[in-house]
């Protein structure tokens, strides 16, 4: 990601878009200054510590669409809980 850095503000709408992108999260105005010295540093553990903290596995939703007669043993066969089925517009459908 640092490498591309140099060319990353080629136009005037990439540097827009990275001026809004410092309002927004009240970046401030040396963000950038030192962003791929930060990035470098980052540590593998650094990444599973906020994983940890971030990621919930028994809180997540799979979303799985595909046609049902290739991908449901396949899907079954994961054992992530139960299987519910909806229709295109979200409405549930039966499972068989």
């Amino acid at each position: 990601k640092t490498l591309t850095l140099p060319g990353r503000w080629e136009t005037n709408g990439a540097v827009l878009g990275d001026i809004v992108e410092m309002v927004r999260f009240t970046l401030p105005q040396n963000y950038w200054d030192n962003y791929a010295q930060r990035v470098r540093a980052v540590t593998l553990q650094d990444v599973t510590a906020q994983a940890n903290r971030s990621i919930h596995p028994d809180r997540l939703v799979w979303v799985i669409v595909g046609d049902r007669d290739k991908i449901e043993a396949g899907i079954k066969k994961l054992q992530l809980g139960a299987i519910h089925y909806i229709d295109a517009d979200g409405n549930p459908v039966t499972d068989d």
